[in-house]
């Protein structure tokens, strides 16, 4: 994920308080159009946005948040990786660069199975390790840990979403097919927020997550953070345009935008799930429509 803008829970942010009480914080990823048009429809900076450089300044400073790339996390210690998300929170940098944020927030762009148990175990109990080294008080409110936010790629939630058994690796012969997250996963389960990409990109082209990874994604991510002592209120879904229904969906469901909503308002936890706020990614010329879905749905 590039370029991104971030609508979040503006107001705990500026007041000093954690991001991790990120209830009805939405994330908007795209280009400057599709922003503007979400913002002047109604989700403003004082509404609750946070805007994410590298993309052009559409909201004042306060708005802002920093972000990191999930490769610069890889490879590195413990202690170099804390280090380095601490230093994102105190200022906000982009490449070296200083964009002026003053919301103390940094989200990681993106967490992928090279953190997984079986491709980068290391990796990930490094994150792990890092998360907990940064449970300390912060001088903005809450943990250091409850102001990172980290963006969980797609294979991350589909691989758990197939998987049976307690850890969700297994098929249907019983054997285990699918990687596990178990090292990554409690260090999860400290962060402010985790977004969950739903939605599948390949060579360029964004196709919105079927009916049955709709069904248990969600639920599924749950039971694995809940067991690591995570937090429900933290857990969001991250949605991209839809040109046609999710793969399964009946008719009935609608057009691909309000298709993929509907899933996303399907079942208990996928309910609670859509109150923390939903996040957009490169939803393009459906701004308009997500944001009437996301004003028809989001409590």
């Amino acid at each position: 994920m590039r370029a991104a803008l971030v609508l979040g829970a503006a107001v705990t942010a500026l007041a000093g308080l954690p991001a991790s009480a990120s209830a009805g914080t939405s994330v908007l990823y795209d280009a400057e159009g599709p922003v503007k048009e979400i913002v002047r429809g109604g989700l403003s900076g004082p509404k609750g946005a946070l805007h994410q450089a590298p993309a052009r300044r559409v909201l004042g400073r306060r708005y802002r948040v920093s972000k990191i790339s999930g490769r610069e996390l890889q490879g590195r210690s413990a202690a170099s990786i804390a280090s380095l998300l601490k230093s994102h929170i105190r200022r906000c940098t982009i490449r070296g660069s200083d964009h002026a944020c003053s919301s103390h927030l940094v989200f990681v762009d993106e967490i992928t199975a090279a953190f997984n148990d079986r491709k980068g175990p290391r990796y990930g109990a490094n994150l792990t390790a890092a998360m907990r080294m940064l449970r300390q008080q912060s001088p903005y409110g809450g943990t250091w840990a409850s102001r990172v936010h980290l963006y969980m790629a797609p294979n991350f939630t589909s691989s758990i979403a197939k998987g049976r058994g307690r850890d969700h690796n297994l098929g249907r012969d019983g054997r285990p097919h699918f990687a596990t997250w178990s090292r990554v996963l409690p260090g999860l389960a400290l962060a402010g927020g985790v977004w969950l990409e739903m939605y599948h990109a390949r060579s360029g082209r964004i196709t919105p997550f079927t009916r049955a990874e709709w069904r248990n994604g969600g639920k599924d991510v749950w039971s694995l953070l809940e067991r690591r002592g995570g937090r429900l209120s933290r857990l969001h879904f991250m949605m991209s345009r839809a040109a046609s229904r999710p793969v399964g969906a009946p008719a009935s469901c609608g057009g691909g935008m309000a298709c993929q909503w509907k899933l996303a308002d399907t079942g208990s936890v996928n309910r609670r799930i859509l109150d923390n706020g939903v996040g957009a990614y490169r939803v393009g010329s459906q701004a308009r429509a997500w944001l009437r879905q996301h004003k028809h749905r989001v409590r």
